[in-house]
């Protein structure tokens, strides 16, 4: 049945030849950068500190637990299951690996209904979100690359992961050494599945040129990226709160925007001048780890401890009445 729903889809999509394809590929491409974290990052150190954890914890479980479903199940995508869909060369890139589930839906369910919950008094805000997850779903099946069955999935696995993380952003709030059992819990599942994907066996199925229809190792890669992202998280907001102990409430417009840009610097640095030395120089599977594990140590710790610091010395960090906050 998914697969009689995609061929429809291609069919609708053959007669309109490329007029919703570009349309689509962008759409789909929302979720696609590294980038999306950084707007993220921003609101974890400029806006709204709670808000920001519980979107970044949804992300990276999200992305954790799909990486996992993915080389569980090991589902091939529809054009290897059925060679009579044939999604759009464009599509095809950034579509490598196994279907099951769509972690486009996954990470689109993150942000967006993150941040419906968070501006749940605005029902704009939710209608707008729901409809770009909605958008994001219809394109990763108007261009052939994932099931209804997957993106569904990807849906219901964040759903409730994103009450689940505000639940505990709560508890952490009121329970003395609650933080540490969740920060615990985020190292453990990222090194237990580490161990997982490089034991496990994978299908080994060929295509007629004799290759594998999926390379598990491309597969495993991206379990190190989400293993490294989750405890870097993990330990990393367990320090900040011990030890940096930031806050968003009260910062001015002016310090907000410094914390922000300066950390967007940050990251686009790390991606652009680290990131493809350090997969040269560890290999891939220990490089994307390293990488991933650097980005959200640097989004947790570092750059946080950094603008303490300097918001102590410089006294830039203003509350509502314009003078010099406090700094704790």
């Amino acid at each position: 049945m998914d697969l009689e729903i995609l061929k429809m889809l291609q069919d609708l999509r053959m007669s309109f030849g490329s007029f919703l394809t570009p349309f689509f590929l962008i759409v789909s491409g929302i979720v696609t950068s590294s980038a999306l974290y950084i707007p993220i990052a921003g609101i974890y150190w400029s806006v709204n500190k709670k808000q920001g954890t519980a979107i970044l914890f949804s992300c990276m479980y999200g992305a954790f637990l799909n990486q996992l479903l993915k080389c569980s199940f090991c589902v091939y995508r529809p054009w290897v299951r059925d060679p009579s869909i044939m999604p759009p060369a464009e599509a095809l890139k950034e579509s490598g690996g196994y279907s099951f589930p769509s972690g486009h839906t996954s990470l689109a369910a993150a942000v967006f209904g993150s941040a419906a919950v968070w501006q749940k008094k605005r029902r704009w805000v939710g209608v707008l979100c729901g409809l770009l997850i909605l958008m994001v779903m219809l394109s990763r099946l108007y261009l052939g690359v994932h099931t209804p069955q997957d993106v569904l999935t990807g849906l219901a696995v964040t759903l409730i992961l994103i009450p689940l993380a505000y639940r505990i952003t709560d508890i952490c709030a009121v329970r003395r050494n609650a933080d540490i059992a969740v920060a615990a819990a985020g190292v453990v599942s990222g090194a237990l599945m580490l161990l997982y994907i490089s034991l496990k066996a994978y299908p080994a199925d060929l295509a007629a040129d004799g290759s594998l229809l999926v390379d598990p190792r491309e597969m495993v890669i991206e379990c190190y990226s989400a293993a490294g992202a989750l405890i870097a998280l993990s330990a990393g907001w367990l320090i900040e709160r011990r030890l940096i102990r930031f806050e968003t409430e009260g910062i001015s417009l002016g310090a907000g925007f410094c914390r922000f840009f300066v950390g967007a610097a940050g990251i686009a640095a790390l991606t652009v001048f680290v990131k493809e030395p350090l997969y040269a120089l560890l290999g891939q599977e220990t490089g994307h780890f390293t990488f991933y594990f650097a980005v959200f140590l640097y989004v947790t710790v570092i750059h946080p401890a950094l603008f303490i610091a300097a918001e102590k010395r410089f006294g830039t960090r203003l509350n509502g009445t314009g003078s010099a906050d406090t700094m704790s």
